[in-house]
């Protein structure tokens, strides 16, 4: 059985000593202190009561915070270049990939009781499956926000 982090999610084994290393989790997720620190904050004033709405609420406010900064990086034309068949195509592409990583975690798993407790799980390269999760998460709310009629050139 592997390790849980903070958050829940499986720590997965390094690579080898000098292969290429992902970067670290994003800082925004809810391990960041001041977002979980706000979101038991919002929890309490929104009269959250279970533990799972209190917990989406901090992945929530650090992905708006990541959301924010990409838009500030990229600015809004990347989305609304191709519309809501755009943002269709970027939640397939997170799909897809997080459909290989758990295939291949699972196999790794299912091959991992026969080596007496040797972990083979390694890190994904580029982007994680939470990092994954996040990303569909925002694709999904801008869409929403194109079904809302908002303009993300100039919201109001």
């Amino acid at each position: 059985m592997s390790e849980l982090s903070d958050i829940g999610a499986p720590i997965e084994t390094a690579r080898p000593k000098g292969a290429w290393q992902p970067r670290p989790p994003r800082a925004t997720t809810s391990t960041n202190p001041s977002n979980r620190e706000l979101a038991e904050e919002l929890a309490d004033a929104l009269q959250l009561e279970t533990p799972l709405a209190r917990h989406c609420l901090a992945l929530a406010i650090g992905n708006i915070r990541t959301l924010d900064a990409k838009q500030v990086d990229y600015g809004p034309d990347n989305l609304t270049r191709h519309g809501r068949l755009g943002i269709l195509v970027r939640l397939d592409d997170k799909a897809s990939r997080l459909g290989t990583l758990l295939k291949r975690d699972a196999s790794l798993e299912s091959t991992q009781s026969l080596e007496l407790g040797t972990s083979k799980l390694v890190s994904p390269n580029y982007e994680s499956r939470l990092d994954s999760w996040l990303d569909a998460a925002n694709y999904a709310l801008i869409g929403a926000a194109l079904e809302t009629a908002v303009d993300l050139k100039n919201p109001s």
